[in-house]
C-alpha cells in the first residue's frame, strides 16, 4: 500500500511541475491553433472539434500526463468537443507544414 502511494505520489508530483512549467509559457493560444485540435469531428457539431489531448479508452488516458481526460464506459465513445476559439493552458501550437 506504501509502495502504491509513493508511486502516485510521485506521479502527481510530476504533473504539477508538468502544470507550472506550462504556465510559465508565454504562447497560451486556442484550440484552432493547437496541434491537438482535431476540427469538424461531430456531424451534430459541425462548428467544434475534438481535444486529442484528453482522449481516453476503458483501460486509461491516451496521454497520462494530460491534466484533464474523458471518462468512457465499454462500448460507448467519449470526447472533449470544443470552440476553436476556446483556449487551454495545455496549448501546443501545430507543427509548421
Amino acid at each position: 500500500m506504501k509502495a502504491d502511494r509513493k508511486a502516485i505520489e510521485k506521479q502527481l508530483d510530476a504533473n504539477v511541475k508538468g502544470v507550472v512549467e506550462k504556465l510559465k509559457r508565454p504562447e497560451a493560444g486556442h484550440c484552432k491553433e493547437c496541434k491537438h485540435f482535431d476540427g469538424a469531428f461531430h456531424p451534430s457539431f459541425p462548428t467544434y472539434g475534438q481535444c486529442r489531448l484528453v482522449a481516453s479508452t476503458y483501460t486509461g488516458a491516451d496521454h497520462p500526463e494530460s491534466l484533464a481526460v474523458t471518462v468512457g464506459w465499454p462500448q460507448y465513445e467519449s470526447g472533449l468537443l470544443v470552440s476553436p476559439d476556446f483556449g487551454c493552458i495545455q496549448f501546443e501550437p501545430k507543427e509548421p507544414q
